[in-house]
């Protein structure tokens, strides 16, 4: 289990590859936080408190622009530059009823809609695991797709987003980007890790042949450990 010092709202979040990704601290909620604060025993945000933002959607605590999770293949011309299939987050034993995150894809402005991008595995202690699928255009969306240059482009769906930053642009000035809200339940059950998992047909139908499938921030609802709860 994660040490008992950890505060009732302990953090994950993250940044995306390159300045391009990184989430602004100037974020915007693109959907107004509940107004009863969530029960803070139910929750552990993972990571660092007092870095990334606090955010919280759908009365679920998050903390963003800390440590991601983050899959991808980049290509530099016709050379490989960087192929990470799968990454992982040590769960340490949590016992939850759900893993809620946020997530969200790069360079994927022409991926097609529906397409199967990644999936997410919450791995239990005895080897056992849960696996979500996650669908382009249903669950996550490339994270600049209002972009003001690339943004007609966009071949999948605009996913309604849980979290909207103000990315400054360089080249084109400030513009949205956003983030997308999942959930995988899970049994009450020691938690060893979560795993995020890449397509390569999501890379093989994206022209470019560049793609980042990334978890963000990550939040465990924990199991009842009261009769009754």
């Amino acid at each position: 289990m994660l040490s008992s010092q950890h505060w009732k709202w302990v953090a994950v979040g993250a940044c995306l590859v390159g300045a391009m990704f990184v989430l602004a601290a100037t974020g915007q909620e693109a959907v107004p936080p509940a107004e009863d604060v969530p029960d803070a025993d139910a929750f552990v945000v993972l990571g660092k408190v007092g870095e990334g933002i606090d955010h919280t959607y759908a009365e679920i605590p998050f903390r963003l622009a800390d440590v991601p999770i983050q899959t991808q293949l980049l290509m530099v011309g016709q050379l490989l530059a960087t192929r990470l299939p799968r990454d992982e987050l040590p769960l340490a034993g949590q016992v939850t009823r759900a893993v809620h995150f946020m997530a969200l894809t790069g360079y994927s402005l022409e991926t097609p809609h529906g397409m199967p991008v990644g999936t997410v595995h919450a791995v239990y202690q005895d080897g056992g695991r849960e696996i979500l699928d996650l669908f382009e255009g249903v669950d996550v969306a490339e994270w600049s797709y209002r972009h003001p240059i690339y943004g007609f482009r966009l071949a999948h769906g605009p996913v309604p987003p849980a979290y909207e930053w103000t990315h400054d642009d360089p080249e084109v000035g400030e513009h949205p980007g956003y983030a997308f809200y999942g959930v995988l339940e899970t049994d009450p059950r020691p938690l060893d890790r979560l795993e995020l998992h890449l397509n390569d047909e999501a890379v093989e139908a994206t022209p470019g042949g560049n793609f980042v499938l990334m978890i963000n921030a990550v939040t465990l609802e924990l199991a009842a450990t009261e009769p009754g709860l």
